[in-house]
């Protein structure tokens, strides 16, 4: 909850006496594999690359080999982000790509949004528009259907950022705002390095006062309303490209 909340040096620490927990749990290697993603992803946002991608491959040693897809889809997607953010975009996508088959397999939605949204990005990253506007696309169309809070946390700074590459600064601005009135992307140095340092570069050609105004509009939105309207604009899109 910590977590979710944007707390994430708060978080730590607790991770941490859960592996301890889970490291006494021998006969339970995803326990402890699902507990080193977790530290990754909080070393993720506290902008410690390097140790998230080291607790995730320590995550994969626990679970490889074994049928724990979800587990193994849960520290590949950490993986991948942290190669993300480090520039590294080629083993990042062949991360992440892995993620997604697992997550598909074990059939948990939110997991497969997630690791859309991530690929989205990265495609992004690479200039690759149309691959990322199609995971974009699968992303949101899931999050419309089950409506998983943290899950349009992850996506919506994803959509910024396409937003912000196909020359759309103002509206990239103002859903950047939205996603950051919550502290888990506000708070997270993954965003800033990832999403929000582009968003505001692509910004930096319009005035102060219209950026400011896109900032107010996007903090006011309502969120599901947001990413439904976001869905159409993203089939409109990909019809238009067809």
């Amino acid at each position: 909850m910590l977590v979710f909340q944007g707390r994430f040096a708060e978080a730590y620490p607790h991770s941490e006496a859960a592996l301890a927990v889970a490291n006494e749990m021998a006969s339970d290697p995803a326990q402890a594999a699902s507990t080193l993603a977790m530290l990754g992803e909080i070393d993720l946002h506290l902008g410690r690359y390097a140790k998230a991608r080291h607790n995730a491959e320590a995550g994969l040693a626990r679970v490889q080999g074994g049928g724990h897809r979800w587990h193994i889809g849960h520290v590949l997607l950490c993986l991948g982000t942290a190669a993300m953010a480090e520039g590294a975009y080629v083993e990042a996508q062949r991360h992440l790509q892995e993620s997604l088959d697992q997550f598909r397999r074990s059939q948990t939605q939110a997991s497969v949004i997630w690791a859309h949204a991530a690929l989205a990005s990265v495609a992004l990253l690479q200039d690759e528009s149309s691959v990322s506007q199609a995971h974009l696309l699968e992303a949101l169309s899931l999050l419309s259907e089950h409506r998983s809070f943290i899950t349009a946390l992850f996506a919506l700074p994803c959509v910024a950022l396409l937003l912000a590459k196909r020359g759309q600064a103002e509206r990239a601005a103002e859903v950047y705002a939205l996603a950051e009135r919550y502290p888990y992307v506000s708070n997270s140095r993954f965003w800033q390095d990832v999403v929000g340092k582009r968003v505001a570069a692509a910004a930096a050609s319009l005035s102060a006062e219209v950026v400011a105004a896109a900032q107010e509009r996007g903090r006011a939105r309502n969120l599901w309303a947001t990413v439904e309207e976001l869905l159409g604009e993203l089939e409109q899109m990909e019809s238009e490209s067809r």
